[in-house]
């Protein structure tokens, strides 16, 4: 699945502030560290906003009903001064989350209880809860067994396992791994894809058959830029732009492939079906029990398709979290069967971001379709008809999605430009 964006500004409630300093001695439980001194600026436009109250509801989706939970987080807050740099990706492995925050660094947060959803920092992860590694982290993926692979994209990728850093994997890109853990699919923007293969404690690759992506005279394959990977089994779904050479309009879509890289289906460009079956930006993939669940932040939507690609149907992610105008970096969905997003939203009156993690039920392998003859259910608990399919062609786009459709680049560019001008300095400093 997913993931990224930059840089976060924590405060003395913050999850960095909580996950500094050192472990108890032997015999001790281990703790988490006192929080940081809020910075005079953030203090100031904290004290100016007004926090956030989220009333999310439960919304029916192509016959499966999404019911929506905020997450508490003892404490600690998630507060900064963008939404787009306050998480990069989330790994769910049952009782803990592992996630990467918009510093790029590793954390993890203990699955306290699902219902309600509690959360706290996980002291036996790590370091008092944090995983120090050499480079910023951006792209999270893990296997069937647990083992995450944390990836910077321009630098080594880290294999880890029981919080702890196992081993570097010896491939750049954001690594997806197979549920098997014995192989996966690297992929950084405009590059050439990778297969990975990692055998004991060492990762090897080789090219894949989508190449040279960012020149119209070398390429092999129909992107000119990768949004994010998913593996549905043994299949590897590749959501990204349609190189404009090949459709001026510059499609998002999904592609699904064969390990050897033959086409098995393509979806996301068809707005005959409905207008929500087409995607500003493929920010994450996971399957999911109705087949394939999309996150598409740009338009702000949440879309489920059956597992050959076919449009089920979508979730307004403002309605579902009950926010207005929410930026959700990335989801991925547990082993226990929910399903956890990370959530940036604006305060009113003070310039900062908060941070939200939700916990959504109804999409994993233990949720039954609700019967077919269910009426959907709004955000204000009253029951609504879905559209005839032939009527969805005549709804217009709000021009909120137009605009974002034409000016937004999705969360990797952030992460892109600081690993870029990294390895720009350090060729620089090899020159002299």
């Amino acid at each position: 699945m997913k993931k990224l964006t930059g840089t976060l500004l924590f405060t003395g409630a913050m999850i960095l502030g909580c996950f500094g300093g050192k472990d108890k001695p032997s015999g001790e439980e281990p703790s988490v560290a006192a929080p940081e001194p809020v910075g005079a600026d953030l203090a100031d436009k904290l004290a100016n906003s007004v926090p956030l109250e989220p009333n999310p509801s439960q919304v029916e989706v192509g016959g499966w009903r999404l019911s929506p939970q905020l997450c508490t987080i003892s404490g600690m807050d998630y507060l900064g001064v963008s939404t787009m740099d306050m998480f990069n990706s989330i790994v769910a492995l049952g009782d803990r989350l592992v996630l990467a925050d918009g510093k790029g660094q590793v954390q993890a947060l203990h699955v306290v209880s699902t219902q309600p959803c509690e959360l706290q920092p996980d002291p036996t992860f790590g370091s008092a809860g944090k995983l120090e590694l050499e480079e910023e982290i951006n792209w999270l993926s893990r296997d069937s067994l647990g083992r995450v692979m944390a990836s910077n994209g321009i630098f080594d990728a880290y294999a880890i396992a029981d919080g702890q850093l196992a081993f570097k994997c010896d491939t750049r890109g954001y690594v997806e791994l197979h549920s098997s853990g014995d192989w996966g699919i690297s992929t950084w923007v405009n590059s050439t894809t990778r297969l990975v293969e990692i055998k004991d404690q060492s990762c090897s690759s080789k090219e894949w058959v989508l190449k040279d992506l960012g020149d119209d005279e070398k390429r092999q394959g129909i992107f000119s830029n990768v949004n994010t990977t998913a593996f549905l089994g043994d299949t590897i779904l590749v959501g990204g732009i349609v190189a404009k050479s090949i459709d001026p309009d510059e499609p998002r879509i999904v592609v699904a492939y064969d390990r050897g890289g033959r086409e098995l289906f393509r979806f996301g460009d068809d707005d005959t079906i409905s207008p929500d079956a087409v995607f500003g930006w493929i920010h994450a993939l996971s399957p999911c029990k109705p087949g394939i669940c999309a996150l598409d932040s740009n338009y702000r939507r949440f879309s489920l398709w059956s597992e050959r690609g076919r449009f089920l149907g979508s979730a307004d992610l403002g309605d579902l979290l009950g926010l207005d105008y929410p930026w959700i970096a990335d989801f991925d969905m547990s082993t226990d069967g929910g399903a956890y997003l990370l959530v940036a939203q604006d305060r009113e009156g003070g310039e900062v971001a908060q941070g939200l993690i939700y916990r959504v039920e109804g999409l994993g392998e233990t949720s039954p379709p609700v019967s077919s003859t269910s009426p959907a259910v709004s955000p204000a608990g009253q029951t609504t008809t879905t559209a005839p399919a032939a009527r969805w062609k005549d709804r217009v786009y709000p021009k909120l999605q137009r605009q974002h459709a034409s000016g937004v680049t999705g969360r990797k560019d952030p992460a892109q430009k600081r690993a870029e001008s990294r390895r720009r300095k350090e060729e620089e400093e090899r020159k002299k």
